[in-house]
């Protein structure tokens, strides 16, 4: 990485070989960041607390993948820009899968967010 000039890397805390399951190794981050090159974090970022973490490390950044597909409300929730309660989101998140035929897929994976309690 030391040798290579891009504006900036994304760096995932976990190898091609392990599963989405397995922990994700954030230790390596801090080796990235030693490199003075713009690092962002990606990788199971669905939490302020990790966002702190990552920010604590040193990254320039973060990056939100599945976390948004079972959270569409996760970047509000990062900013602090709740505006809405959650009862009021999953109302209009079920009317936008009603719109785009979508219910199946994601609206399913929403509600197991929503019934677990793991927002941010």
């Amino acid at each position: 990485m030391s040798e290579t000039d891009a504006n900036y890397y994304v760096v995932q805390a976990k190898t091609s070989a392990q599963k989405s399951s397995e922990e994700y190794d954030y230790s390596i981050l801090n080796e990235c960041v030693d490199t003075k090159k713009e690092i962002i974090a990606n990788g199971n970022i669905n939490t302020i607390k990790k966002v702190e973490k990552m920010k604590k490390i040193g990254c320039n950044g973060v990056m939100v993948g599945r976390s948004a597909v079972l959270n569409p409300a996760i970047f509000n929730q990062l900013k602090g820009n709740m505006t809405k309660p959650i009862k009021e989101l999953t109302k209009d998140y079920e009317e936008l899968c009603k719109v785009y035929n979508e219910r199946e897929k994601y609206y399913s994976n929403f509600l197991k967010v929503v019934k677990s309690g793991k927002f941010v």
